[in-house]
């Protein structure tokens, strides 16, 4: 999360959704002292600080998440702490030092800046390719699913689930 506030937001709605689950969820930004390591099931986190804590001698390792939350996906296209971490975990999965899969999930309101419909398929397409991304589910304003856009790297087809 960008802003700090919506760290303690998100990690606040976190912990009602999971109820009455025995999940732990943590809260982290650079003016937080990090939380132990085994002590949490989910970090809520600024992307600067999820980087900088990455890069210490007892960071975060890729072995040792499981699922990555991106909020607000669409920074991954433009240069942005969050692009770091995508490139990161590319690198990483590339050389195989995962040990787990590291699932993703992007939530944005809006995928991309572009404006054409080449320019949002390319840009969805870059995305898709960077986070290793299968399928990408379009909710409508009601909650439910409109569409599922399968990336054409995928080997998949979007026949009758819409191409946008």
């Amino acid at each position: 999360m960008p802003k700090i506030f919506l760290v303690a937001q998100q990690a606040e709605a976190i912990r009602e959704w999971v109820g009455k689950v025995d999940l732990v969820v943590a809260e982290y930004y650079g003016k937080l002292s990090f939380p132990e390591i085994g002590s949490f099931d989910v970090l809520v986190s600024t992307p600067e600080a999820f980087r900088m804590r990455q890069k210490t001698k007892e960071g975060l390792r890729w072995s040792s998440i499981c699922l990555l939350v991106f909020d607000e996906v669409h920074h991954v296209l433009k240069d942005d702490p969050y692009r770091k971490i995508a490139l990161d975990l590319k690198r990483h999965r590339s050389v195989g030092s995962l040990g787990t899969e590291v699932q993703i999930v992007g939530l944005t309101a809006m995928l991309t800046y572009a404006v054409t419909p080449a320019k949002i398929k390319a840009s969805k397409e870059r995305l898709c390719q960077e986070l290793a991304i299968e399928a990408m589910p379009n909710i409508n304003h009601k909650g439910g699913p409109t569409e599922r856009w399968l990336p054409r790297w995928s080997g998949r087809t979007n026949r009758g689930q819409g191409s946008s």
